[in-house]
């Protein structure tokens, strides 16, 4: 059955926290997916990261990081009910998490596509570019993914990284979105840079 399993959040600044669900149902206008419930295993705070709180403009957008951190494999809950398990396709690699904060100080209405072209970070040599995980898939196709694995029980923390940026998304002026991204990267690499470039472009260096 083909689902999706991905959320977009937008929200006001200065208004009290509200349900993702709550959002959507205030905003219809607005292309809000169904909630992907994601969390990470053996996230710890790490040196070569890029630092936490950090915040860049771009012409439009502003971009800050809420959180960061590596992990060894992801596991979800899709919207078929089918829990999700997540490594990296290379065994040498590992999996760098990380919370953004994209808000819309300047523009009346952005309109962006979070995919695996919207960000990616960079490590200390040129060639150094790593890519967002594509989670904006239905259940069969991430199921056919090598590393990706459906298991039968869930797990107690299965809610603890929710939800992430994927998908179509409009962001009026003064409101914002904020969520997870997935990166694949060698063990231990250096990440120098983040380059934002879904809606504006927006770097944010260590």
């Amino acid at each position: 059955m083909s689902q999706r399993v991905v959320a977009s959040t937008t929200h006001r600044r200065n208004h009290s926290p509200v349900s993702p669900l709550l959002i959507a149902l205030r905003r219809p206008a607005f292309i809000i997916l169904p909630l992907l419930v994601l969390f990470a295993v053996g996230a710890c705070s790490d040196s070569g990261l890029l630092p936490i709180g950090e915040r860049s403009k771009g012409s439009t957008l502003i971009i800050g990081i809420e959180d960061i951190a590596r992990v060894h494999e992801i596991r979800f809950l899709g919207t078929d009910q089918n829990h999700y398990r997540v490594v990296p396709a290379n065994r040498a690699n590992e999996l760098v998490v990380m919370r953004l904060f994209v808000f819309n100080q300047d523009s009346t209405k952005v309109v962006m596509t979070v995919d695996e072209e919207a960000a990616e970070l960079r490590g200390v040599e040129t060639n150094e570019v790593y890519k967002p995980l594509n989670l904006y898939l239905s259940g069969e196709e991430l199921a056919g993914k090598e590393n990706v694995t459906v298991v039968q029980e869930s797990h107690p923390a299965e809610n603890r990284y929710s939800p992430i940026i994927a998908g179509p998304i409009e962001l009026p002026q003064n409101n914002s979105v904020d969520g997870w991204m997935v990166f694949e990267v060698p063990k231990g690499a250096k990440i120098r840079e983040m380059r934002w470039d879904a809606g504006d472009t927006v770097f944010i260096r260590s």
